[in-house]
């Protein structure tokens, strides 16, 4: 997204003390909702091949935009970019106090500034995905395992497109996310304070380089990746429908990696089944809420 368009999307003014509680609100969903599914699911498939040639295509795109480390899965190397992610938001939060100004505009915003708020606005985006990502990946694995369960009647295509064409995003955030968090803060302090205008979008990257205001190559992710900034800064109605949703999708992340372990086993659980169609609806519509929410605040 280029970075004025991006600057658009901001609140005229918000204060610092915002930008610390989105990072804790962030930081608490990876750690209670995200990363848990992410440690199990780096158990179940350890040392296994997917059988869905959907699931293997995601691992082999994975691997090639993202790579893995010391040997793990996809799901490990998820695993571990979650658990970088948060010490990199809590270091953005810890040092707020001398990045930022006790109230920010969004016309005053320079480019180092900017490379914080995109980076929690990456985090945001991995922590909503990779739920999302892992619930498909189940439902590929099993109905693979199981012939009377339908890709089609678990997840919309709706879902499955939105999944197909946010990977590239999802990767390239991990990509940043998973950096040492030292190294990350290195290369903040190395970009230029300069304010973000018209004119500086057209001098600078020609002078110095796109690459030296934008290191992170932020501006290449889609549009889609609203700035959490513009709906609201968190408000609290559409953080507790978030935060129902997580713990949802958690709930049938739980339900459907039992399921799988089942399927794995030989075994079919009727009952389990039915516990899953339940959840399934039960986190449809508290996505539909969120998504319809989002929708009016984009339209305000």
């Amino acid at each position: 997204m280029n970075i004025l368009h991006y600057l658009k999307g901001l609140l005229p003014s918000f204060k610092k003390d915002k930008i610390v509680e989105s990072c804790e609100i962030i930081g608490n969903s990876i750690r209670e909702h995200t990363l848990p599914a992410y440690v199990s699911a780096e158990a179940l498939f350890e040392g296994r091949k997917y059988n869905s040639q959907e699931a293997k295509d995601f691992a082999t795109v994975y691997d090639k935009k993202v790579g893995r480390v010391h040997g793990k899965n996809m799901m490990g190397s998820i695993r571990e970019g979650l658990e970088n992610t948060l010490v990199l938001l809590q270091k953005i939060s810890s040092d707020a106090n001398h990045l930022f100004s006790e109230t920010e505009t969004n016309l005053s915003i320079t480019y180092g500034k900017a490379t914080c708020l995109r980076l929690i606005d990456a985090a945001d985006y991995v922590n909503e995905f990779s739920r999302k990502l892992l619930n498909y990946m189940f439902v590929l694995e099993t109905a693979s395992a199981d012939e009377h369960v339908s890709v089609k009647d678990c997840i919309s295509d709706a879902e499955i497109k939105m999944l197909n064409d946010g990977f590239f995003d999802f990767c390239l955030c991990m990509q940043v996310l998973k950096r040492d968090v030292k190294d990350i803060e290195k290369v903040i302090k190395d970009i230029p304070d300069a304010i973000i205008t018209p004119m500086t979008e057209k001098t600078l990257p020609a002078t110095i380089g796109r690459d030296k205001i934008d290191p992170f190559l932020l501006t290449n992710l889609s549009v889609k990746i609203n700035p959490i900034y513009k709906i609201g800064m968190m408000v609290a109605e559409r953080q507790a429908n978030k935060y129902k949703c997580a713990k949802a999708e958690l709930e049938l992340l739980q339900l459907r990696k039992l399921n799988l372990e089942k399927l794995y086993e030989k075994t079919h659980d009727a009952k389990l089944q039915k516990e899953i169609e339940y959840m399934e609806n039960r986190v449809t519509s508290l996505n539909y809420a969120v998504a319809k929410m989002e929708k009016e605040y984009n339209n305000e």
